[in-house]
Formats: structure tokens, sequence, C-alpha cells
């Protein structure tokens, strides 16, 4: 039944937020109690710091995700419309997963194309299809993002090269929780949460999202 479902789907985000926040809290508790060591020297100490701080991040994101995802479910989210940059915004999160993902990333982003919308929602949006597509788009698998003009409205195309994504699921993805696969034998990470934020976002910039084919594969 849909309350079935609804259930299943709401304990596998139970099981995926535990292991997803166990995950970076015990790195971050190992990098610090081998900084409590006094024999490490300081490169190593600072490659230590750099990672926690990596990790953090991850936890970071995490809480924004479910706070955000919270609010739009109780449609309690307000978007705080203002002129901005939006090339410029995309531009900033594109560098940092090229930081994460050296010469996977390609782009083409035209300079200079502003858009009235929430800066923090929209840098969300963006942040959650770029770690969909690095996520599902198959291992060293190049992602292109392509920022350009169309009739008077910004067309942002985030492409990967993965598995694809079938026609029955399509009409599933941007519901809140949903995953494919079973939580316990899944092997990629993540909460269920990230194309619903995207989908919610896009609605309250009265923008359109799809999802098609990519040729020859992915999404």
């Amino acid at each position: 039944s849909t309350e079935l479902a609804q259930a299943r789907r709401e304990k596998n985000f139970l099981l995926a937020v535990t292991h997803e926040l166990k995950t970076p809290i015990a790195a971050v508790k190992l990098f610090l109690e081998t900084m409590q060591s006094r024999s490490i020297d300081e490169e190593k100490r600072k490659m230590m710091t750099g990672q926690a701080l990596q990790e953090t991040k991850r936890l970071q994101s995490l809480t924004e995700n479910i706070l955000l995802a919270t609010r739009m479910d109780q449609q309690q989210a307000i978007a705080e419309l203002m002129p901005l940059n939006f090339s410029e915004l995309l531009q900033r999160e594109v560098e940092r997963f090229q930081r994460l993902y050296p010469h996977r990333l390609e782009t083409e982003i035209t300079e200079g194309l502003s858009v009235l919308g929430d800066e923090q929602m929209l840098s969300a949006l963006i942040v959650n299809l770029l770690d969909n597509a690095f996520k599902y788009g198959g291992t060293e698998m190049p992602v292109r993002v392509c920022l350009e003009s169309s009739s008077n409205k910004l067309l942002l195309t985030i492409t990967d090269s993965g598995k694809g994504i079938s026609i029955q699921e399509r009409k599933n993805i941007f519901r809140m929780f949903y995953r494919t696969g079973n939580e316990e034998t899944r092997s990629t990470s993540g909460t269920g949460l990230g194309l619903f934020i995207v989908a919610a976002v896009a609605k309250l910039h009265r923008a359109e999202i799809e999802v098609s084919d990519n040729q020859p594969q992915g999404s």
C-alpha cells in the first residue's frame, strides 16, 4: 500500500541519515585523536586539519539539507528573491566540486546571467544536482555543466554519463525520501532529500525541471 511504502521510505531515510552522520563523525574523531599525539609532524597535522574540515563541511551540508527539506515539506520555506548573478553563483559551486573531483568537470557557463532568486536556496539546488550527478554518474566519468540564455530564460543543464534513470522511476525521483533499491544493500550514499529539495526550490522560483536521457548514456 501507499502508506506501507511511505513508512518504508521513512525507515530507509533514518538508516541513511544515521550512516551519513556516522562516517564523517568517526573520521573527525580519528583525526583529532591522532593530532593529539605529540609525535605527529606539522605537515601531517596540516593535512589532517584540512581533511577534518572537509568532513565537517559534509556534516554541515547534510544538516542544512535536512532543515531545508523539512521547511519545504511543511511549506514554511519562503524564497527571499533578490537580483543576483547566477553565473557567478554557479561558477563558485562548480569550483568547489572541481577541487573534490579534479579533471571530471566540463563547463560551458555563459558569464553575467542574472536572475531574481534566493541565493541560499539556489546554491542548494546547484549543489544537490552536482552531488547527484557525481554520485550516480559512474566512476571517473565526466559531468558537464552548461548555463545559457534561451528565450529570455536561463537554461541550466547538468549531464552525467552514468546508467541513467528508468522512465518508470522519473515520476518518483523528486519525491521526499525516494531512493532506488534497498537501504541495507545499496552501494551509493545519500538520504533521498537532494532531488526533493531541487524540485521544491525550482517551484519556489517558478522554474521548470525535467530529466531526460543523455546520449549515449546517462541523465
